[in-house]
């Protein structure tokens, strides 16, 4: 027995879903938002979004696309895997759910991006799908109230209106429209202009924020500062455009390099944060900086360790003497070189947490 798992499983108004000529995406965010009568911008935001929850974003479009038919209504999940359609309804919905918490996890593992925002999210949506079932369920069809009761022969106006009450019973505070059909057709009103994209505004909008972040940095001394003014800037710029000009639309690569750079700037700010240091740690940071530290001409006295932090960062730092003791376990995607000297071995043990930078130790 095949059982096919598409969307429906999620909320019933995404049942049969299918997916029509893609854009830049598979056509997934478009055949939604279609379905719900809803902007595609919106559901293409709540998509980035949730993928800046842990990831959890990028396992919903993941899914959502292998489980939706394509133009040529195939679903994709049904080439790559194609015993699938054969496995029963609870093996395919705990191979979604279980697939999906390992991909959050791994990036969650791997990224500082939190995932249960994303969780909650999901959470809320289920839990309001399933109060609106719930609700429908405990409906009568019709209400007491308005089952039609025996009676003798009646006018058409009043079947009608009868009917109508026993609708507007079973739907509550959502009335049925009241149509008048022999009225004149109304008049179609003209389809809005497609809008355009802006490449040149995009291009402008990137120059100037990226000035702005370069002036703030050079004034400051701080990449991450000078990141988020250019973002902030950025993103004004963003809505003031869209504001002031709706028939033109800032690129999708622009606003894609703004979600990475906003990306980019909350993981650096984790980065930056400055740990609990135990008393007697000697610490040296670099953040998106080259920069050359020279601890000859400190006093290392009461120091019982020394840490090197560095993240997209060209760091070297000049040592007493050749280190004796270096961890290196939390060097992840870094270059680090420890450059052979002369004299007495450097005692002090010497912990090293970089990401992609380069670390040099020298004596």
């Amino acid at each position: 027995m095949t059982t096919e798992l598409d969307l429906g499983w999620i909320d019933t108004r995404l049942g049969g879903l299918r997916r029509q000529e893609p854009g830049q995406g598979s056509g997934l965010c478009r055949a939604v938002a279609a379905r719900l009568s809803v902007d595609v911008v919106l559901v293409r935001v709540v998509v980035a979004l949730l993928a800046l929850s842990g990831g959890l974003g990028i396992a919903l479009y993941l899914w959502g696309t292998a489980l939706t038919q394509g133009p040529t209504g195939v679903r994709p999940i049904d080439s790559i895997l194609p015993s699938f359609v054969n496995w029963g309804r609870r093996a395919q919905q705990a191979t979604v759910i279980l697939s999906s918490v390992g991909l959050v996890a791994a990036v969650s593992s791997i990224t500082p991006l939190p995932w249960f925002p994303g969780v909650l999210v999901i959470a809320l949506l289920l839990l309001a799908r399933r109060r609106q079932g719930l609700v429908g369920r405990n409906q009568a069809w019709p209400p007491p109230a308005t089952r039609p009761q025996p009676a003798g022969p009646e006018s058409d106006d009043a079947l009608v209106a009868r009917w109508r009450a026993t609708m507007n019973a079973v739907a509550g505070p959502a009335k049925l429209p009241v149509v008048d059909l022999y009225s004149p057709e109304p008049e179609r009103r003209p389809d809005a202009p497609k809008a355009r994209t802006a490449w040149l505004a995009g291009t402008a909008l990137l120059l100037v924020s990226a000035g702005a972040g370069v002036g703030a940095y050079l004034v400051f001394g701080d990449p991450v500062l000078g990141l988020g003014a250019g973002l902030i800037l950025a993103g004004l710029l963003t809505v003031v455009h869209a504001v002031a000009t709706r028939t033109r639309r800032v690129p999708r690569p622009v606003l894609v390099l703004m979600v990475a750079g906003a990306a980019l700037a909350g993981w650096l700010s984790t980065q930056a944060a400055t740990p609990d240091i135990p008393s007697g740690t000697y610490t040296v940071e670099a953040v998106a900086q080259e920069r050359v530290v020279d601890l000859t001409a400190e006093d290392l006295t009461d120091v019982d360790e020394i840490r090197i932090e560095a993240v997209l960062s060209d760091l070297t730092v000049i040592l007493p003497g050749p280190p004796d003791d270096v961890d290196t376990s939390d060097v992840h995607v870094s270059d680090l070189t420890i450059a052979p000297g002369d004299g007495d071995a450097f005692e002090i043990p010497i912990i090293v947490d970089s990401t992609l930078s380069s670390v040099t130790l020298e004596s």
